[in-house]
């Protein structure tokens, strides 16, 4: 029997929140979420994810989450080609692309990276890698176009290119997290249970996809933990026992 003085870190012996990961393998691989959903509409937002690629110097674009109608009507949250996060939006042939000056390189090849942006348009536009801030866009830029387009909600391929990666906790708030938040997140680089006792910004989370990890989740099936919005493995997209701080 175990007891309190024997030296034992019981830290160790508490499961991992987190155990699973949908793994997007190549360029026909998604997350379906299906179409004419108003995610991030014409108010503020915050979109994070934990993501694990395997060959940043050589990846195209890895789609986070994005909402593609037609080449004039669509949003993107990804990593581009640089390693460095971007969020890219075109309204009836009207575009704005955004970018951290700060991103991935081979360092970070195979590892577990959180990812977040915020959007706030009477402020900035701001990336966080790893629960730091690394870049911002300020209000003269920030595109206020209404951003409900009425395409594909997807994770992973969605119109553009992308190489093999692993995903998980992909969330959405309907509010610009502050740094602060955004580094509580992070949780020195375990997820967290966002509607529970640790949840952050939780009266504004509406959506939220565990990746294999949340109730409902099982078969082919992402349930999205917050709102209505569930997702679909697609063209062998799947389900992997890998996850942050989880080895």
């Amino acid at each position: 029997m175990l007891g309190i003085g024997n030296g034992i870190d019981m830290s160790s012996l508490v499961p991992p929140y987190s155990s699973y990961s949908v793994h997007v393998e190549n360029s026909t691989e998604f997350i379906e979420y299906g179409t004419g959903h108003d995610v991030i509409g014409s108010g503020d937002f915050s979109i994070a994810a934990w993501v694990k690629i395997a060959d940043i110097v050589d990846v195209p674009h890895e789609y986070i989450l994005s909402e593609y109608e037609d080449y004039n009507n669509h949003w993107i949250f990804f990593v581009q080609s640089n390693g460095a996060l971007g969020f890219f939006t075109t309204v009836s042939g009207s575009g704005s692309g955004y970018y951290s000056n700060v991103g991935l390189d081979a360092d970070d090849n195979d590892t577990w990276i959180h990812v977040a942006m915020s959007y706030d348009r009477d402020d900035a536009i701001k990336f966080y890698i790893n629960g730091s801030h690394v870049a911002n866009h300020t209000s003269d830029v920030v595109n206020t176009n209404d951003l409900d387009v009425s395409g594909n909600l997807r994770t992973g391929w969605n119109g553009g290119s992308s190489s093999d990666w692993i995903v998980n906790d992909v969330a959405v708030w309907s509010s610009a997290l502050t740094p602060a938040q955004i580094t509580k997140i992070y949780n020195n680089g375990e997820p967290l249970d966002h509607i529970g006792t640790q949840g952050i910004g939780a009266s504004n989370l509406i959506h939220w996809w565990r990746m294999g990890d949340g109730p409902g989740d099982e078969g082919t099936t992402i349930a999205d933990q917050v709102g209505s919005i569930d997702g679909t493995l697609t063209s062998g997209t799947s389900i992997i026992k890998d996850a942050p701080n989880n080895p």
